[in-house]
């Protein structure tokens, strides 16, 4: 198991032992990371992407620099086409964007970022838009370029990276704009049919809007049908 904290180090640990079996020490608070083997990416407060090779002696590999200006907080590697290893990640933020990284990109234009988890606003001129944090992106297991995203707008997409489309309209979990129904996590079973995904407060409007009577749910969702390529 592996484990990022608000004291800057990232721990791998055995189960069997009370102590960790190795520590990396951060530049800053790590506030996410994801680990397919062989690679391992982990987010921190001062917008940095600290890449480790996991295999044989776990050691620090590469920092990436964050195409995106805000905040991050989620970050989740995906393969290659072939499915065979690590090929890249996505990393998203605060600012209601996400960034597409490539390890190894055949071109600049292959990293790219783009826009998620936006509404109108309520003020009354027509070009605002709230802006919501991205809480977590989630790749599909047999389709690499595919990949979902939830957000604090209660929201979730099922995008197409590689052909850089939305696959599936947001679904809206949240049509009273309440902030106690954000989508603050999310996974795919790895046969790429239950789409799964948690509804609560994310504390992303401080603590005045948290209600504690208000009980976070965990919801399983069919998408076969909706989460795959489209046809061409």
């Amino acid at each position: 198991m592996v484990t990022g904290s608000l004291d800057k180090t990232i721990k791998m640990w055995d189960m069997r032992q009370a102590t960790p079996a190795k520590t990396f020490n951060c530049p800053e608070r790590v506030y996410a990371l994801d680990l397919l083997m062989p690679i391992m990416v982990a987010v921190t407060a001062d917008k940095k992407l600290l890449g480790y090779r996991m295999d044989n002696d776990p050691s620090e590999w590469k920092v990436f620099e964050s195409q995106l200006k805000q905040q991050l907080r989620c970050v989740s590697i995906f393969k290659n086409k072939a499915g065979t290893e690590p090929s890249g990640f996505a990393v998203g933020s605060i600012e209601g964007r996400v960034a597409i990284h490539n390890f190894q990109p055949d071109k600049p234009v292959d990293n790219f970022t783009f826009k998620c988890h936006r509404g109108p606003s309520n003020t009354n001129s027509r070009d605002a838009q709230e802006i919501y944090p991205v809480n977590d992106i989630a790749f599909h297991p047999n389709h690499t370029g595919l990949l979902a995203t939830t957000g604090s707008d209660g929201k979730y997409t099922f995008w197409d990276k590689d052909n850089r489309t939305k696959i599936h309209g947001a679904q809206n979990m949240n049509t009273n704009n309440d902030p106690k129904k954000s989508i603050s996590c999310c996974s795919i079973d790895h046969e790429g049919k239950i789409f799964a995904y948690s509804v609560g407060y994310d504390w992303h409007r401080g603590h005045e809007s948290n209600d504690p009577n208000t009980k976070p749910q965990i919801v399983l969702r069919n998408v076969v049908d909706e989460f795959k390529p489209k046809s061409k």
